[in-house]
């Protein structure tokens, strides 16, 4: 996997030189390679290389296309992105903000690109333990996918699990327990006892049942976690480590 990264490395810094040289920076093409390029340093953890290339590709966006057109909305939002796995959240706060604002502006406040974004500011502040803020935001992005694709969409689900968390957290454990299990009994008859989701709401759930003090629901379920993160996303997957830490913490 690492050779095919340097690969596609060596090929986007050769055609991004050479269209830069021919079109110039604000050329449409210049802007999505540099993009992608950036993309791909993200992927790799190469975060420091990524930042310069989003930051000139959303520069010269703004520049030629103007700021309110949908790819430099998109680059805004790939640059905040990488601010939040920086942890640099000074800095990704407001663009996501702005990425909201520009979106409700261009798209209207119902459209997917809307609500995704609401959906990674939500994120960011569930990440800062910002649970009053986040509460909101979730709050949206769980309604307005309810009304548009139904409650047993897998993005309404796990709209739905987001929100439950953050009752959670914010120590509305009557209300999270309620989603916690409406989440997890539709993500199993929808998805399958097998997937990811299941995994996740699992461990969401067994971590309310022990603030709850209801321990031994959480040992339990915790038991059932661990071998079925370990089958469906293996044993070096952050799901499987979580489950097996939140066990091994139970037992302290």
């Amino acid at each position: 996997l690492q050779g095919k990264y340097g690969d596609a490395e060596s090929a986007y810094i050769k055609a991004l030189n050479q269209i830069k040289e021919v079109l110039g920076e604000e050329h449409p093409q210049t802007i999505s390679i540099s993009n992608n390029l950036g993309l791909l340093f993200e992927n790799m953890g190469l975060f420091d290389q990524a930042e310069p290339l989003y930051k000139a590709a959303l520069k010269n966006a703004e520049s030629s296309l103007g700021e309110e057109h949908p790819t430099t909305i998109a680059l805004m939002n790939n640059l905040a992105s990488l601010y939040e796995s920086q942890g640099v959240f000074d800095r990704s706060e407001p663009l996501y903000n702005k990425t909201i604002l520009l979106s409700n502006h261009v798209y209207g406040p119902e459209h997917p690109n809307t609500i995704a974004g609401m959906n990674n500011l939500g994120y960011l502040h569930l990440v800062k333990k910002d649970y009053v803020k986040a509460e909101p935001l979730f709050f949206q992005v769980f309604e307005a996918w309810k009304d548009q694709l139904g409650e047993r969409h897998q993005k309404t689900l796990k709209a739905m699990n987001n929100l439950a968390r953050v009752y959670h957290w914010q120590g509305k454990t009557d209300k999270a327990e309620a989603m916690f299990i409406t989440a997890l009994d539709l993500r199993k008859e929808v998805l399958g006892e097998k997937h990811p989701d299941v995994v996740r709401s699992q461990i969401d759930f067994a971590a309310l049942l022990t603030t709850q003090e209801k321990f031994k629901a959480a040992e339990d379920l915790l038991l059932e976690t661990v071998p079925l993160a370990e089958e469906v996303l293996g044993e070096k997957h952050q799901y499987t480590f979580e489950a097996i830490n939140n066990l091994a913490t139970l037992y302290e």
